[in-house]
């Protein structure tokens, strides 16, 4: 499990933060600007697919999150969310949900090597502002826009300002300015001065980077393959619990509604089924008269005004729900307790 960070002072009402190891994210995951946690620490940060993970790393940044992803306390990003973060794989991270602010004015500009200069017409500045709608942003980070590349590869972009200061969102809206003028990674301006000369050694040094590069995604592709046969796996066993479930269903209302002669058999079938089926990750989700709601395994079908059980307790459980690999493929139908209301 992700460990809690001492909390700070003076601090009050942040977001539940965790301390989690960076993993490698998935191949599909490039340049997107996402990350994936553990169901655990998902649910323990209160976050939901698609909201903002505030990372801090020896730098902070943000991801839009993704599906959770199996893991002990782990965060996986692709190797621009790291850059970001300024951190590496087995590297620890403290993780929460973001404070997002809609943004006003974003700025950013294209990361060249000195020595380079290209120059961005309004096709490519359209194509920037439009992939960065719905983005979260914060100072620093690099973006990549897909189809604005050089010779087969992206070119990065350098967030230069956001306003308000912050996470923010950039929307509709939004005022976003594409540079004319290209940066180096750490913004400062790029210079023509010598360019010439530090061009040649500058792609001397790159050529030798990316051969160390290139020998390490190779490796990196291979062991991604064999992670996303085993995913793929996982996801196609998946399905058929889901079509499953139906069958499940009526094979218990079959044996309620039958005479005690006839429901033993069926359920005994029903048994062996799911005891076949839990075998291999299939599990029903706990749920008891009495018990407290938990909104990330329950789900609230009816309302129960009257009853002796404190509020937020399960009333009744309705339809039994169903979990594999920790995720919610269904969740359990529950009546809650509620005080002094009205049904809903």
């Amino acid at each position: 499990m992700a460990r809690e960070d001492a909390p700070n002072e003076g601090r009050s009402k942040e977001a539940p933060t965790k301390v989690v190891r960076v993993g490698e994210g998935l191949r599909s995951d490039a340049g997107l600007g996402v990350a994936h946690l553990d169901p655990d620490t998902q649910m323990a940060l209160q976050l939901f697919e698609g909201e903002a993970l505030e990372i801090h790393g020896k730098r902070r940044t943000v991801a839009k999150l993704a599906k959770p992803l199996d893991g002990a306390a782990t965060v996986r990003m692709d190797g621009l969310v790291r850059r970001n973060a300024n951190v590496g794989i087995g590297d620890e991270v403290r993780v929460r949900k973001a404070t997002v602010v809609p943004a006003q004015r974003a700025a950013v500009s294209l990361v060249i090597t000195e020595g380079y200069r290209i120059e961005l017409g309004p096709k490519v500045h359209l194509s920037v502002k439009e992939h960065l709608r719905d983005r979260y942003l914060t100072k620093g980070d690099i973006v990549i826009v897909p189809g604005v590349g050089l010779l087969g590869a992206a070119l990065p972009f350098l967030v230069q300002l956001v306003e308000p200061e912050g996470i923010a969102q950039v929307f509709e809206g939004t005022a976003v300015e594409v540079g004319d003028d290209p940066v180096l990674e750490d913004g400062s301006a790029w210079t023509s001065a010598g360019a010439e000369f530090a061009g040649l050694r500058e792609r001397l040094d790159q050529a030798e980077r990316d051969a160390l590069y290139l020998r390490a995604e190779v490796e990196n592709v291979r062991k991604a393959s064999d992670r996303e046969k085993a995913e793929f796996s996982r996801h196609a066993a998946q399905e058929v619990f889901e079509r499953m479930l139906p069958a499940l269903d009526e094979l218990e209302t079959a044996r309620r509604a039958l005479p005690e002669e006839h429901a033993k058999g069926v359920g005994m079938v029903r048994d062996n089924l799911l005891r076949a089926l839990g075998e291999i990750g299939l599990q029903s989700i706990p749920a008891a008269e009495g018990a407290r709601f938990d909104p990330y395994w329950h789900e609230v079908a009816d309302v129960v005004i009257d009853s002796p059980l404190e509020e937020g307790r399960i009333a009744a459980v309705l339809r039994t729900g169903y979990s594999y690999n920790l995720k919610v493929l269904r969740p359990t139908l529950v009546a809650v307790v509620k005080k002094g209301g009205s049904h809903a």
